[in-house]
């Protein structure tokens, strides 16, 4: 579970709480302690990408070799495991040059992999570094989406128990403990994301 101990601005934050109060949220983290460590862990890996600490190749009884709407792709990292899949870079010769492709990979005995095919196509570009930092920032956008449903699902287990002036603190601390690892976009994040940016299928660590 995330420590707020750890986290000044949080912990500044939580010493406004009354009793009941600090109550709430500890009950939400005790709740969500599964969601809370999975967008925890997902952020550990977005800065391992970030700092070039990915995995040097695929799993090693995986191809190196991945076929993606009708084209051969070369594995050149694995940048991600997850449970049942991996998130490869890859590449391709083309007449134009070398193109590359962020791509998920799914164990062969994985329900998407058994109703849709082993291989999505995440992203494409011609320069890597930048396709990299483009896959981080499409998977922040989907930490918030999470962050956003479990605070929606805090509030509802909450709201019978305290006053909307008294729950909305603890609404906010629920979401800087869950986004505390983001970038800010702004001083006071909001938990209001736009659904657009919502992804196909949830990450699963």
């Amino acid at each position: 579970m995330i420590e707020p101990s750890k986290r000044t601005d949080l912990s500044v934050f939580l010493r406004r709480f009354s009793g009941s109060q600090r109550e709430a949220y500890d009950e939400a983290l005790r709740a969500f302690g599964d969601d809370f460590r999975a967008v925890e862990t997902i952020c550990q890996r977005m800065r391992a990408i970030e700092n070039n600490t990915t995995e040097d190749s695929a799993r090693e009884d995986q191809s190196t070799v991945v076929e993606m709407e009708g084209r051969r792709w070369q594995v050149r990292s694995c940048l991600m495991k997850l449970g049942q899949s991996e998130i490869l870079l890859c590449e391709s010769a083309t007449e134009r040059g070398s193109e590359f492709a962020v791509a998920e990979r799914f164990s062969d005995d994985s329900p998407y992999a058994r109703a849709n095919g082993p291989c999505e196509l995440l992203l494409t570009g011609t320069d890597s570094d930048r396709l990299r930092h483009d896959y981080v920032e499409c998977e922040r956008k989907t930490l918030r989406l999470m962050a956003t449903d479990i605070v929606t699902q805090a509030q509802g287990r909450l709201a019978e128990k305290m006053t909307e002036q008294k729950l909305k603190p603890v609404l906010d601390a629920v979401w800087l403990t869950l986004t505390n690892d983001l970038p800010r976009q702004t001083r006071r994040q909001t938990y209001e994301v736009d659904s657009v940016n919502r992804r196909r299928h949830k990450i699963h660590i």
